[in-house]
């Protein structure tokens, strides 16, 4: 025999008495272990579909709050420029109040003047 001969003799004789390999318990651990990364990838995946859903409800709700939040925004607005037209209304009525307060006064005044210059006339019938 040449070397090249006794050389795979000797691994044969050492394959031989190797210790054997359990290849179908390998095989169904990886297999099991495969099963449990396809059964996480789709439980990820119905998950992802669920927030995206639910990520969706949000933006559309928060589009109804920008909105209501700008419709909010418009009547305060409003509600101020009403507010300081009513505060220009009611110093304008102070105002005419105090004019009708003094003409009144002057009036009374008047009147009281009148009375105490009008002579009293006694009429006689006959």
């Amino acid at each position: 025999m040449n070397n090249l001969g006794a050389a795979l003799l000797q691994k044969q004789k050492q394959n031989a008495n190797a210790p054997s390999v359990d290849l179908v318990g390998i095989q169904q651990k990886i297999n099991s272990e495969r099963q449990g990364f396809l059964d996480a990838i789709n439980n990820l995946k119905v998950e992802n579909e669920s927030l995206k859903v639910e990520n969706e409800s949000l933006k559309a709700e928060n589009e109804l709050l920008k909105r209501e939040n700008e419709s909010l925004k418009r009547e305060t607005t409003l509600l101020k420029a009403e507010n300081e037209s009513l505060k220009r209304e009611t110093t304008l009525l102070k105002a005419e109040n105090e004019s009708f307060r003094a003409e009144n006064e002057s009036l009374k005044a008047e009147t009281n003047k009148n009375k105490t210059e009008t002579p009293k006339i006694n009429f006689v019938f006959i």
